[in-house]
């Protein structure tokens, strides 16, 4: 076996012609590459850049983490550091560094951005749900509350709340978006 070790203050260059590849030989049992900073004592941890390259025309490079194929495919995470004081954060960032999604140590998930869209996509057959659900109290607490709140305008008309069904061909409460029912029912006369 061939192990490449690259420590601190030295370098690996390859031309500009060439690609790097890290790969473990194929066969059985586990195999991993590894890329961790070295550990510190009464400083700042030394960091992990994992960057793409730049370019001056046409489109910069682009960073991928993929799990890898099988039975059961290989899942991608991303887990930040474990603190005596304060646990570490995970953050989804713009270019410009600002922070837009945040995950904090208590599991609370911040979505900080100009415009939020969440739906199913469309497709033959139905398409997936759309859901926001409270979690419930496993306690006598109070279980949590779902808000929905428009902004406040200045001079302008405020922001709307719409809640729309999509239209349907169905016939029964099964598979329709309505609630379907039988002919000549009056209970609900007058009432809405």
């Amino acid at each position: 076996a061939t192990n490449i070790l690259l420590t601190s203050g030295t370098t690996f260059d390859v031309s500009s012609s060439s690609h790097l590849l890290l790969q473990t030989s194929s066969g059985t049992g586990t195999r991993s590459i590894s890329a961790t900073p070295g550990s510190t004592s009464g400083s700042n941890g030394a960091h992990l850049v994992i960057a793409s390259g730049d370019t001056s025309g046409v489109v910069a490079g682009a960073v991928s983490l993929t799990g890898g194929a099988g039975a059961t495919g290989g899942e991608v995470q991303l887990t930040p550091g474990d603190g005596t004081g304060t646990d570490g954060t995970l953050e989804l960032k713009n270019s410009a560094g600002t922070a837009r999604v945040t995950l904090a140590s208590t599991g609370a998930v911040t979505v900080d951005t100009p415009t939020l869209s969440v739906r199913s996509i469309d497709a033959s057959g139905g398409t997936g749900d759309v859901q926001l659900i409270t979690g419930d109290s496993a306690s006598a607490g109070a279980s949590g509350t779902l808000s929905v709140h428009t902004g406040t305008a200045d001079g302008v008309a405020a922001g709307e709340l719409k809640l729309m069904v999509g239209q349907s061909a169905g016939t029964n409460a099964a598979d329709c978006g309505y609630l379907v029912h039988p002919a000549d029912t009056w209970t609900f006369l007058g009432s809405h």
